[in-house]
């Protein structure tokens, strides 16, 4: 019949979360070819208690609770960067203004003191004469 396949089933070990499962090849055929099926198939799987299913549902609670709380301060942040952004061009924009402005006054300083200059000397030669 499958003169590859020994005629007693055959154990495949596999590690599946710390717990040893075994798989055994079954002399029933699922389209012509050999099924693989779980040692542990009969035995039901434990079902899952109360405590731990409420434990669960606690981590799942908090986990959706720090997203919301990371997502707020992350809105939040960035409304602040804007906020900030904006402030920073204003405080840019009046900071070249002030420049500006001391530049002029700088220039009309240096325009008074050397008009005052030359009236002095004008005074000083009226009075030596």
């Amino acid at each position: 019949m499958f003169p590859h396949l020994p005629m007693a089933p055959v154990i495949f070990p596999v590690n599946i979360d710390s717990e040893l499962y075994c798989a055994r090849i079954c002399f029933h055929f699922f389209e012509g070819k050999p099924a693989i099926m779980s040692v542990n198939a009969i035995r039901e799987a434990p079902e899952a208690t109360a405590d731990n299913l409420q434990a669960l549902e606690q981590k799942i609670y908090r986990t959706i609770e720090l997203l919301k709380t990371a997502r707020e301060a992350t809105t939040a942040a960035e409304r602040d960067s804007g906020r900030l952004r904006e402030q920073l061009e204003m405080r840019e924009e009046e900071l070249e203004t002030l420049r500006s402005e001391n530049m002029a006054l700088r220039r009309e300083r240096e325009d008074v003191r050397s008009r005052v200059e030359k009236l002095l000397g004008q005074i000083e030669a009226l009075a030596e004469e």
